[in-house]
């Protein structure tokens, strides 16, 4: 048997192909996570939205950012509240379906001395904006409040997004 010496043609070739096996091997095992990224950039729903709750007055009395990404018809994503603004400490996790033309999602705050959550019941109106109601329970008598809530697509990018303190 021949013996290998370091230096020589076969152990190049050895080398070689254990670097080309390394990075197909490599290309293999990323290439489900970069198809699922590169999906999710390109859909529709991706990107940064504001959500707008209106009270009975149709005043304002919440505004938050979010960043949403789409796979299929399922979003995720996170949101920072920017108003109130003795509210903006606030952090919050996002999972919703589309059913159609509408979205159905639910958020809870992350941090879990914040007794903060409901969810969205909205309709496409157009690329957009979302228009529809927002359910929470009232933390007085535990009924359900329903108020008016709006989500549009914001001209934030992703890193205004990450900049919101």
């Amino acid at each position: 048997m021949e013996q290998y010496v370091v230096g020589s043609d076969s152990s190049y070739i050895i080398g070689i192909s254990g670097i080309i096996i390394g990075i197909i091997s490599i290309v293999i095992a990323l290439a489900p996570l970069i198809y699922k990224r590169f999906k999710e950039v390109r859909s529709p729903y991706t990107g940064i939205w504001e959500d707008r709750i209106y009270d009975d007055n149709n005043n304002v009395i919440k505004r938050d950012i979010f960043y949403l990404k789409q796979n299929g018809n399922e979003i995720i994503g996170t949101a920072k509240r920017i108003f109130p603004k003795d509210q903006n400490h606030r952090r919050y996790e996002v999972y919703g379906k589309l059913l159609g033309r509408d979205f159905v999602a639910i958020f809870w705050a992350t941090d879990q001395s914040v007794l903060s959550y409901g969810c969205w019941f909205i309709t496409q109106r157009n690329d957009t904006t979302f228009v529809g109601s927002y359910l929470r329970m009232s933390k007085k008598d535990y009924s359900r409040r329903s108020t008016c809530a709006e989500l549009i697509r914001s001209e934030l990018n992703v890193k205004d997004f990450n900049r919101i303190k």
